[in-house]
């Protein structure tokens, strides 16, 4: 056994040395990678929790707040527009169950914020030309990759726009329809180069691969992280108002989570199913103390439809929309309702 030792103990102790000597002076083996790209901070789905997600609001938003790189990711729609959309079915995002490849691309409007339309990703490379861009490509789409690589070609942008995928085959294929256009880690990847680094290996290995992304620690479970601020952390104190309209009988009821104006009662409450811009929304029968602004056409997944963002008649804050007219006749049951979203309402009165 010692005689192994005498041999084991050596290479093991030069093997560690030289592994810790490259690591941390890696231009020794490896050529520096030049990249037009020094990110630090990237915007997710355009920085979602902010404004209604991977809308060219958000992306302004996030580009006028010094973000170093959007993030997105990328859908081909039936007729073969290039979408910006982190699903590739609509629920989660519109409250409508559909594949964007089983729809063509048209201006719609699912919620209530100030920009409601999908994004064309042509869209964002020309009004963001200077910008970073890192393009996940979800889907196993050879005609979608071969689309964002044309757009990134058309706007001269290869070295300030990154491919990224889960799936290491589908990166393959990225990087073989655009060699030139940097990538991003794959999840597959992503744990061989942990592997790598804790057995010493990495600084031996080149990589191809330019960049890594991951989440802050520090920020994963903070409310604007895609999630909803309870109601109680929403409410500010002040001197009682006077209402239009009250539900002081009813059992059960949903108020105006910013100034407590009645809104509806439990009664009224048809579905909590759908959608709303920044998450779960209910649909009522009937609402009081709010306001309907002027009706317009728009064309959403399920059909033409006639509606009109509704506010709060006491605090002017916009809740969601009225249905006034749907012209598909399996869509007519929401005519006459109103959505409201949850993020603008609490419960008062007997839920206790």
């Amino acid at each position: 056994m010692s005689n192994y030792l005498y041999y084991i103990v050596p290479v093991l102790g030069g093997y560690t040395l030289t592994s810790v000597l490259l690591l941390r002076n890696p231009h020794l083996l490896h050529k520096k990678k030049q990249t037009a790209i020094q990110c630090q901070h990237i915007s997710h789905r355009g920085g979602g929790g902010e404004r209604i997600e991977n809308t060219l609001e958000a992306f302004t938003n996030a580009v006028d707040n010094g973000t170093d790189l959007l993030e997105l990711d990328c859908h081909l729609t039936r007729d073969g527009q290039v979408v910006v959309s982190h699903d590739e079915n609509l629920l989660r995002e519109t409250g409508h169950d559909i594949n964007i490849s089983d729809v063509d691309y048209a201006v719609r409007h699912f919620s209530t914020g100030k920009d409601r339309r999908i994004a064309l990703l042509e869209d964002v490379l020309k009004q963001f030309p200077h910008t970073a861009v890192n393009i996940e490509i979800k889907e196993d789409n050879e005609p979608l990759i071969k689309k964002v690589s044309d757009l990134v070609k058309k706007y001269d942008r290869e070295s300030r726009t990154v491919w990224a995928s889960v799936k290491s085959d589908i990166m393959k294929k990225c990087r073989a329809e655009n060699p030139n256009m940097p990538t991003m880690f794959t999840f597959q990847r992503g744990l061989l180069l942990l592997l790598m680094y804790y057995t010493g290996l990495l600084p031996f290995v080149p990589l191809s691969e330019s960049f890594l992304q991951t989440y802050m620690p520090s920020i994963i479970n903070r409310g604007s992280f895609g999630g909803l601020l309870e109601p109680s952390t929403m409410v500010k104190l002040t001197k009682p108002k006077t209402f239009q309209a009250y539900l002081d009988n009813c059992h059960r009821r949903y108020s105006c989570v910013h100034c407590r104006a009645h809104l509806a009662s439990h009664d009224d409450l048809i579905s909590k199913s759908f959608q709303g811009s920044q998450g779960r929304a209910y649909l009522f029968n009937s609402v009081v103390n709010v306001g309907c602004g002027p009706a317009e056409e728009r064309v959403l997944l399920t059909g033409l439809h006639a509606v009109s963002d509704i506010f709060c008649e006491n605090c002017n804050t916009t809740l969601g929309w009225k249905y006034e007219q749907a012209y598909e006749s399996s869509q007519k049951y929401k005519e006459g309702k109103y959505i409201i979203e949850v993020s603008h309402m609490i419960k008062d009165n007997g839920w206790d």
